[in-house]
C-alpha cells in the first residue's frame, strides 16, 4: 500500500466521508438503475467466452460505469480499484452489489490486485462464476484493454490469465422486489461459506426492473373488484425469461412460487430441490400473484399454513435447507444422517454438552460409560420414543419404510 493510500486511513473525518459516500452511492445506483430499461446487444460473445471455459475481461471508462455497475450485478465478476480514498469508497459500494473487489491499478499494485481479489463483505453468494476487471483509470483501462487483444498478441501492459474457478454446485435465482433483505443471509453461518467456496451461487432480481410506467409498476387492482393489489403476470414472466436468458452456461433453473397454495416444504423436498443443478424461487407481495403466472413456474411450495407480508423468509428457508445438503458445505456429512428429518426418518435424539450437572438435571451415564453399542442404542430408541410422543405422522412414515 502507498503512503498516498495509507494517509487517508489515519484521518477519522475521511473515513467517515468513506462510509457515507459508499452508503449514499449503493443507494443511488439501485435507485436509479431501477428506472433503466436494457437493449442488450452482443451479450452471446460475453456467454461464448464463458461457454468455452474462459473467463471474460471487461473495460469500463468512467461514463459507463454507473449503468455497467447495476446491469452486471451479481455475476461473479471482480473489480480493480485504486488504494487511494477514491478506490475505497468505490470498492464499498460495488460489494454491496454483488462484486468482488481487487486493490490496485497498472502503475501501483497492479500485480498483486490480479493475484489477490478481496471478495465482496455483501453479496459474496454472486461472485464465483467469472471474473473481469473493471478500470478506474485512463491507465488501468489500457492496460485491461491490451489483455484481450487479438487472442494474445503482446502489448504493452499485459494482464497475466485469471484463475479459472469451478462450476458451483448449485445456482439459485432470487425473483424479489427486496433484494437487500438477503444481504447478511447470503455472507454468514454455512450459506456464507457455501457462496464463499463457490459450491453455491445466488442472483437477485427484482421485478421492479421490468416494471410498468413513470414508477415501474408491478401491481394492480384486481378484475372483480376485492383488497389488495395483485402482482402482475407479464412483469413477472419477463424478470423470470431475463434470469434465464443470462443463465450461466444457458442453464433454465426450476422456477418454484412461494405461496401458501404450494405443497408443504419438508426435508424430503429439500433433498429434491438440492440435486437440481439451478432453482428459481420467485418471492410474492401484496395480495399475491396474477393467476396466469403459475403457468410459467414448475412448482408451488409453501412453508407451512400461515401468512406472511412477502416470500423472502420462506425463500431464506429453503436456501437454508438446499444448500447445507451440497457436497463440502457441512464439516461433518454424518450430521446429515443423524438429524431430525435425516436419512433415519426420525426426530433427533437429545443431545447434551457441560456441565455435567445443571440444576439438578444430569446428564444419562449411558452417554458416559464409553461404550458406543450402548450409546447408539440409547439414541435410536430415544429418537424413535420421541418421534412417536411429539409427531406420530413421522414416526409412522419412518416404520411403513422400514
Amino acid at each position: 500500500m502507498t503512503a498516498k493510500a495509507e494517509s487517508w486511513r489515519t484521518s477519522r473525518r475521511k473515513r467517515i466521508e468513506v462510509a457515507l459516500i459508499a452508503s449514499t452511492g449503493y443507494r443511488l445506483i439501485a435507485m436509479l438503475g431501477a428506472t433503466l430499461r436494457w437493449k442488450i446487444e452482443g451479450f452471446e460473445h460475453f456467454e461464448a467466452i464463458r461457454s468455452a471455459g474462459h473467463q471474460p475481461i471487461m473495460a469500463f471508462w468512467h461514463g459507463r460505469i454507473l449503468p455497467a455497475t447495476y446491469y452486471f450485478r451479481d455475476r461473479g465478476i471482480v473489480v480493480i480499484t485504486s488504494e487511494n480514498f477514491d478506490g475505497e469508497w468505490i470498492a464499498r459500494i460495488i460489494e454491496r452489489f454483488g462484486y468482488g473487489t481487487s486493490r490496485g491499478s497498472s502503475s501501483r499494485g497492479g500485480p498483486r490486485a490480479r493475484e489477490e481479489p478481496r471478495w465482496a463483505r455483501a453479496r459474496q453468494a454472486s461472485c464465483a462464476e467469472a471474473e473481469a476487471r473493471a478500470a478506474d483509470s485512463p491507465e488501468a483501462g489500457e492496460a485491461v484493454r491490451e489483455a484481450g487483444e487479438a487472442r494474445g498478441q503482446a502489448g504493452r501492459r499485459r494482464a497475466r490469465a485469471p484463475r479459472q474457478a469451478p462450476p458451483p454446485v448449485m445456482r439459485v435465482d432470487l425473483v424479489t422486489l427486496f433484494p437487500e433483505l438477503f444481504d447478511a443471509f447470503l455472507t454468514t453461518s454455512f450459506v456464507g461459506k457455501a457462496c464463499r467456496d463457490g459450491i453455491l451461487e445466488v442472483r437477485r432480481r427484482s421485478p421492479r426492473e421490468f416494471g410498468l410506467g413513470k414508477h415501474r409498476s408491478v401491481d394492480d387492482t384486481p378484475y372483480g373488484g376485492g383488497s389488495g393489489m395483485v402482482m402482475r403476470v407479464d412483469v413477472l414472466v419477463a424478470c423470470f425469461e431475463s434470469l434465464d436468458a443470462d443463465a450461466p452456461g444457458g442453464a433454465r433453473a426450476r422456477r418454484v412460487l412461494l405461496t401458501p397454495q404450494g405443497v408443504p416444504f419438508d426435508q424430503r423436498a429439500a433433498v429434491r430441490l438440492a440435486k437440481e443443478p439451478a432453482i428459481m424461487l420467485v418471492c410474492g407481495r401484496y395480495e399475491g400473484f396474477d393467476e396466469r403466472v403459475r403457468a410459467h413456474v414448475d412448482e408451488e411450495i409453501s412453508l407451512g399454513d400461515f401468512v406472511m407480508t412477502g416470500g423472502e423468509v420462506a425463500a431464506m428457508a429453503i436456501v437454508e435447507a438446499t444448500a447445507r445438503l451440497l457436497p463440502g458445505v457441512l464439516g461433518n456429512a454424518d450430521s446429515l444422517t443423524f438429524e431430525s428429518h435425516g436419512d433415519e426418518g426420525l426426530l433427533e435424539y437429545p443431545q447434551y454438552t457441560r456441565p455435567a450437572e445443571f440444576r439438578g438435571q444430569g446428564v444419562p451415564d449411558v452417554l458416559k460409560n464409553g461404550n458406543h453399542a450402548e450409546i447408539e442404542s440409547y439414541r435410536r430408541r430415544e429418537a424413535e420414543q420421541r418421534t412417536a410422543a411429539r409427531r406420530p405422522d413421522i414416526a409412522a412414515r419412518a416404520k411403513g419404510q422400514r
